[in-house]
């Protein structure tokens, strides 16, 4: 397949960099002919195991769609989607591109793909703690944690352990910021939670301890 090399901003470079020295992601291919315009990948088996790098990943929440970064840090390019299993209807890549959140079908809670070394999404784990479903989230610095909002439950949860061992930390009543959109932050230890409106509100701010500087409406 043609891929035509995009340039990519040196905090993405800088983090795909990293991955690819740590040796966590690769992706086997047939042909590889890499210059500063055109990259010329095919994605079957190499006769004799050449291999280029993947970098990291792209994605599109809504309909879902997952994309690899293929390439050099001076010579990258975006690689057709990858097949995701039909029931997914949501998908939300983590910042350390190891793994995914995504909402499916008649879901009970959310799932978590592991994207694998082989460039290709894995088997769907359940995130038992969870919602199957946030109008919302964002996840911390690392991927370690994440924060779900939503409308339904007049909530916010907070989920730590991700993605080896995902456990609920609390759920937090936001009945009282009502519909609006929210702006969310959580901390890598899941400890801290900062929310505020698209309009400009207050900033809240949640602990661990379970106060808050919840701002007066009045």
């Amino acid at each position: 397949m043609m891929i035509t090399q995009l340039n990519l901003t040196s905090k993405v470079v800088g983090m795909a960099f990293a991955a690819v020295s740590t040796g966590l992601f690769s992706a086997d291919l047939k042909t590889a002919t890499i210059s500063s315009q055109t990259t010329v990948l095919s994605a079957d088996r190499a006769p004799h195991g050449l291999r280029v790098p993947i970098l990291g990943y792209v994605a599109r929440s809504i309909p879902p769609e997952l994309r690899p970064v293929l390439g050099f840090p001076n010579a990258a390019a975006v690689g057709r989607p990858m097949p995701l299993p039909e029931r997914v209807t949501r998908i939300d890549l983590s910042p350390s591109y190891q793994y995914a959140l995504v909402e499916m079908k008649l879901g009970a809670t959310l799932g978590l793909i592991y994207l694998n070394q082989m460039g290709r999404p894995g088997t769907i784990d359940s995130v038992a703690c969870s919602w199957p479903h946030a109008d919302q989230l964002s996840f911390s610095p690392r991927g370690s944690s994440v924060v779900l909002f939503s409308r339904a439950h007049h909530a916010l949860q907070v989920i730590g352990g991700l993605p080896v061992a995902p456990y609920l930390v609390r759920e937090i009543d936001v009945a009282w910021l009502g519909d609006q959109r929210l702006k969310l932050a959580i901390s890598d230890d899941a400890g801290v939670v900062i929310a505020t409106t698209l309009g400009g509100a207050v900033p809240v701010l949640f602990t661990s301890g379970g106060a808050d500087n919840r701002p007066s409406l009045s």
